[in-house]
């Protein structure tokens, strides 16, 4: 058997959850001769030891599985994302299936891969953090309106957001002095789905993409992030280091809000396994 020991851990507010697809999911990592012990995000009972287990299920969305790379960087389990999500951002920069029964295949046809993840003030983020504008929209978001609206409720946040916006932010790139409102770092490609924010990005990689905004009025922003390392309002870089030293500024890895800077964020190559098709990477 390829995995004799598992968790699955899950997240019932996950906007597409649901306690039939838990109950099929579950059923069929039986079949496989797996009986996975059940983990709640919020419950933490089982994680004390999470290198025992050679596997981790993530039922969830994009915040479970941040909370998963956060329990597993630098170990040795694998990470099988069944994405129940919003967006489901890492699942589809990984290629992963948005069915979780169709995911769960991967237990048999997938490869583990040794990816890159980023750091801020040590919270891991597997897909991209988010420095200003981007930030505040996520402390900010009507949790109402994202089960109602999804990815829709992060837009209406950041335009609301925008008034509040108003002061540039120092960003320290591999030692170069930069001046915006607001960042995008990926580790990934995609940004809120199918959108890319930073097309040249890769989980593969030993750097971080690093979009930096230089104008905060709508229009120009919102033409900035669509065009990211095409635009002249935006700087894009590689980097390994980034530092915000002036605090106040919002902060967000994975779509879950941790603080106001200052900030140091980093690169940490080949430090999560993760369960996904071959042909990716």
């Amino acid at each position: 058997m390829r995995y004799k020991k598992a968790l699955l851990i899950i997240n019932p507010f996950s906007r597409r959850f649901s306690e039939f697809m838990l109950k099929t999911v579950t059923d069929n990592i039986r079949k496989k001769g797996i009986d996975p012990v059940i983990e709640i995000i919020g419950e933490h009972k089982n994680t004390d030891n999470i290198e025992d287990y050679d596997l981790v299920l993530v039922y969830g969305g994009d915040a479970a599985v941040n909370f998963a790379v956060n329990l597993l960087a630098g170990k040795k389990s694998a990470v099988l994302v069944l994405p129940c999500g919003t967006s489901d951002v890492f699942a589809l920069e990984a290629g992963i299936p948005r069915d979780p029964v169709k995911a769960l295949q991967l237990i048999d046809s997938g490869v583990e891969k040794r990816i890159t993840l980023g750091s801020a003030n040590g919270h891991y983020f597997a897909q991209m953090a988010g420095i200003g504008l981007d930030a505040a929209a996520v402390r900010m978001v009507d949790e109402r309106l994202k089960r109602l609206a999804g990815k829709f409720a992060y837009i209406a946040s950041a335009l609301g957001c925008l008034k509040l916006n108003d002061r540039k932010i120092e960003f320290i790139v591999d030692g170069r002095k930069i001046e915006g409102y607001s960042a995008v770092i990926g580790n990934g490609k995609r940004y809120g789905g199918w959108f890319s924010a930073t097309p040249d990005a890769d989980l593969f990689s030993d750097t971080l993409d690093v979009v930096i905004f230089k104008k905060r009025f709508v229009l120009k922003y919102m033409a900035a992030i669509m065009l990211s390392k095409r635009s002249k309002d935006a700087v894009y870089l590689k980097a390994k280091n980034i530092i915000i030293n002036q605090p106040g500024a919002d902060v967000h890895v994975d779509g879950d809000w941790i603080g106001k800077t200052p900030f140091s964020i980093r690169v940490e190559p080949e430090s999560l396994t993760v369960l996904m098709p071959k042909l990716i990477g």
